[in-house]
């Protein structure tokens, strides 16, 4: 099996919805701009930024208000986070019984071929 970092990535993703990426820093954040070409109805966003964050600093986070929405903090920061409501935080949504998760199978881009190529071989 390849090892994820060994293998080629595209720098072309394409893309479907209303985002596409615009800036990638592995491991930390992506941010996402408008995409042009989406037939759907405009985004209301000018552009949406992804962070990965230390569940540690989810509290601090939101107390500077570096951001709107959380997902996925753990159960013992609720009091803390529940405290918040007062800077216009509310919490919504339920336990969740399953794992959530984000899938990039972006493939590669064949410059030759002009042609967008994704792995089959990944499980998804």
């Amino acid at each position: 099996m390849t090892n994820f970092n060994q293998m080629k990535k595209t720098t072309k993703p394409l893309v479907v919805g209303p985002f596409k990426p615009k800036k990638i820093v592995p491991g930390e954040s992506i941010s996402y701009e408008v995409n042009e070409y989406y037939y759907g109805e405009k985004p209301k966003l000018d552009s949406v930024v992804v962070k990965a964050i230390n569940p540690s600093k989810v509290v601090s986070s939101l107390k500077n208000a570096e951001f709107d929405i959380v997902r996925g903090t753990t159960q013992d920061l609720y009091p803390e986070v529940e405290k918040l409501k007062y800077k216009g935080y509310a919490i919504t949504g339920q336990d969740e019984l399953a794992v959530s998760v984000m899938y990039y199978n972006v493939g590669y881009y064949d410059a030759q071929k002009s042609l967008n190529i994704s792995d089959r071989e990944t499980p998804v």
